[in-house]
Formats: structure tokens, sequence, C-alpha cells
């Protein structure tokens, strides 16, 4: 859903720049410098939200490995204590 919202958001960011530079008067080089610098603007910042979205993938993968250490580590407990009551 998030990325769905997010490339809508883009799309319609795109759009709109490119209509807003396309129907100013300026020179087709003025245009196209415009044209190249939005382009690029956008690039970097799809890029910039791509690299957050990673390391924050990278952080819930590495609390999601801590918990089941955690969870096979409190098993393991309890298995022994279990055995050691049986004995």
């Amino acid at each position: 859903m998030k990325g769905e919202t997010l490339f809508t958001f883009i799309g319609g960011a795109l759009i709109g720049a490119a209509a807003a530079i396309l129907l100013a008067p300026d020179s087709g080089t003025e245009t196209r410098k415009k044209i190249k610098k939005g382009v690029e603007k956008e690039y970097q910042e799809i890029k910039d939200k791509i690299q957050k979205a990673k390391e924050d993938l990278e952080d819930e993968l590495s609390e999601m490995k801590e918990r089941v250490e955690e969870e096979e580590a409190t098993k393991s407990e309890t298995e022994a204590e279990t055995e050691t009551e049986k004995a």
C-alpha cells in the first residue's frame, strides 16, 4: 500500500512538473535544461527514498532475527529446566 502511494505521488509530481515546464514560455534549450534538472531531482529523491526503505527493512530484519534468537534461547532454557525437574 505504501509503495503504491509513493509511486502515485512521484508520478503525479513528474507529470505536474513536465506540464509546468512545457507550458512555460521558454526557449527549447531552456525547457530541456529544466526538464533535465527536474528529472535529476526526482531521480535523486527516489534513490533516497529507496535507500531509506532498504535501511528500514534491514533494521526490521535485524530486530526479527534477535527476537527469534531470544525465543530459541528461552525455549532451550525451558526445555533444560523441564528435563532437570524430571530427573
